[in-house]
């Protein structure tokens, strides 16, 4: 994914600033928020679920870092970014101000065929465990 593929795609390429990153607790989900403000506009990049079987929250929130290139992830609010936005859609992609590096949150989320694909193997690998322990 680059610049020219997203213009391509019909997303409009905005500048704004991290004003708000936080992982909160719900009792029974670990909530990550990221709140982008530009010029007379505030939107979500999306609020997620890092527990969720379905979703790889560590490794979100390891790239979000490595695109923004930010070491601590303390120093993401106030960070100036770019992001990739279509009408009435919920924003996806964000990008590093200065080089053509993109995360979109969907490579986080595994596939249908994915999950089932690792719960036969971690059943198969039960299997064959319970089976040298008899």
């Amino acid at each position: 994914m680059n610049l020219k593929t997203l213009v391509e795609e019909g997303y409009s390429i905005l500048n704004g600033r991290i004003v708000d990153f936080s992982i909160e607790s719900t009792g029974t989900a670990l909530v990550s928020k990221v709140i982008i403000e530009g010029d007379n506009w505030t939107c979500n990049f999306g609020i997620y679920d890092l527990l969720r079987s379905d979703f790889d929250g560590l490794a979100f929130i390891k790239g979000l870092m490595d695109v923004l290139e930010t070491p601590k992830i303390s120093d993401l609010t106030g960070k100036i970014i770019r992001l990739a936005a279509k009408p009435d859609e919920q924003v996806k992609i964000i990008g590093n101000i200065l080089y053509d590096v993109w995360l979109n949150c969907e490579d986080y989320e595994s596939k249908e065929s994915d999950l089932e694909d690792t719960e036969i193997q971690v059943n198969n690998n039960e299997d064959e465990l319970i089976e040298e322990e008899e």
